[in-house]
């Protein structure tokens, strides 16, 4: 075993630009893995964090006021500005 890897590690100095190239291209590909999978993961796996996200406006708008207040406000309400 110890033999083994001391070959290996003797192929991997005497041919340095091949091994610099084989780690630099498997790099790119696990980070450009990983960037899909989590471009997908929130798109298309993960459920919205809203029941109707059209209506994400009053939902921000209502986290602005303090709980005793947003509990008595009408969300349409707050969002005319007459």
């Amino acid at each position: 075993m110890a033999r083994d890897g001391r070959h290996a590690l003797r192929r991997l100095f005497r041919d340095w630009p091949f091994s610099t190239a084989a780690v630099v291209i498997l790099g790119l590909g696990i980070v450009a893995n990983t960037a899909i999978f989590s471009l997908i993961d929130v798109a298309l796996l993960r459920t919205p964090l809203l029941a109707e996200p059209d209506m994400s406006t009053v939902g921000l708008a209502a986290a602005s006021v303090p709980a005793w207040r947003a509990a008595t406000m009408d969300p349409l309400k707050t969002l005319r500005h007459d």
